[in-house]
Formats: C-alpha cells, structure tokens, sequence
C-alpha cells in the first residue's frame, strides 16, 4: 500500500483530542468529561455532531472487539478519511481547509503529498468499513436475514444505511477502475517490441551496403 495506515491507539488519541478541540472552539466553557465525550457533542454544528459521533461510536466498538490492531486500524482510518472526504465535498467554493475539523482530521491520519490512499488503499479501506458497518447493522452482516435487534449506529441526523450504499458504490467503482488499469497494463506488455529492433536491422542493413561499395572500389 502507498498509504501507511496510522496505528490504531494513536490514531485514535488523536481523533479524541480533535473533538475535544472542536467543542472548545464552539464554547470554551464546555465540561467536558472525556471517557463521555457524547455528551458534550450538543456543542458543536448539526453538520458535525453525527460525523462525531460516528467516529466515537465506530472507536467504543473497536475498543470492544477482538480485531487484530492492524484491522482496527484499516476500519479507523478509512472512517476518518472518509468523514475527511464528506467534509471537503461541502467546500465546493472555498478551501476545505477553512474547516478546523478537516484540518485535524488530515494532521490525525498524516496525510501528505507522499502518504495518501490510492484507488488500491482505498478500495481496501472502505471495503473493511463498509463490512464493519454491516456487521453492526444486519444479522451476520447479511441485509437478507433483517436486521439486529440493537443498533449502535442508530444516531440522530444520520443513516448507517446510506454510508452502507455509497461505500458499496465506491468499493465497486474502484475495483473496476483496479480490473481495468490491470488488463490495459496486461495489453501493452503483449505488444511486440519491434520497432527497437527495427531501427537495429536497418542500420546493419546501411552498414552491408557501405562494405560491399568499399570491397568493389578496392578492386577496380
């Protein structure tokens, strides 16, 4: 991967301390207790309370489950990159980066012009999220046998189920793009390499010429 995935306890301090600056800076005299940083969400925008709270409670069901690190770290990191993602779609006339969230959101997954997902990271990233997801939304993570009886994701001003579809959608498209960019790759490595050893052949040809004319003036 291009993309070197940001370890998940730190990642994870780092997205805490990130809401914990966005309450601030909505009111500096918020109380903030930080094992329940829920329920001091109530602080900040409409636009950003669900996206916190998906990020706290994605973070209270890693910390529960017993995925390796390194798949902890995958789903996280997809989410915060993601939530980054939907952040930047709003800017459509400014700078994302006018967005104090967004900000900490790229210094938390230490995103820089050498380090960032490509369509192969990505499709990795959000294929283990959306798989995350479901498995918190449906019986066995499958839609067919209906859904779970609790559901954590179950948060005001947001669909679980909508982030399911457009990380289905985005997973698809990527790995389209992946099985594309391998054929066309695999076509022009069966193409011929001729035209190198053409201009080779050619040259030895001038180069015969050039002898025989010599050979026939040394005889006359």
């Amino acid at each position: 991967m291009s993309f070197e995935l940001v370890a998940y306890e730190k990642l994870k301090g780092s997205i805490r301390e990130s809401i914990i600056t966005l309450i601030k800076s909505h009111n500096e005299k918020a109380k903030i207790i930080e094992d329940k940083l829920e329920d001091s969400v109530k602080e900040v925008s409409r636009e950003r309370q669900p996206q916190v709270l998906v990020l706290l409670k994605t973070i209270e069901l890693l910390d529960n489950s017993s995925k390796e690190p390194e798949d902890k770290a995958r789903v996280l990191n997809a989410l915060a990159y993601y939530i980054r993602d939907q952040i930047a779609a709003t800017y459509k006339y400014t700078s994302p980066d006018n967005s104090d969230f967004y900000k900490s959101l790229t210094i938390s997954l230490d995103l820089n012009k050498d380090n960032n997902p490509n369509r192969e990271d990505l499709a990795d990233m959000y294929g283990a999220l959306e798989k995350f997801l479901r498995s918190h939304v449906y019986k066995n993570s499958d839609p067919r046998k209906g859904y779970l009886d609790k559901q954590p994701f179950a948060i005001k001003h947001y669909s679980v189920v909508d982030d399911i579809l457009e990380l289905s959608d985005r997973v698809h498209k990527l790995r389209r793009e992946i099985i594309i960019a391998a054929r066309d790759l695999h076509l022009l490595q069966q193409k011929p390499k001729s035209s190198q050893g053409g201009l080779f052949s050619v040259s030895s040809g001038k180069e015969k010429v050039t002898d025989t004319h010599e050979t026939l003036t040394n005889r006359i």
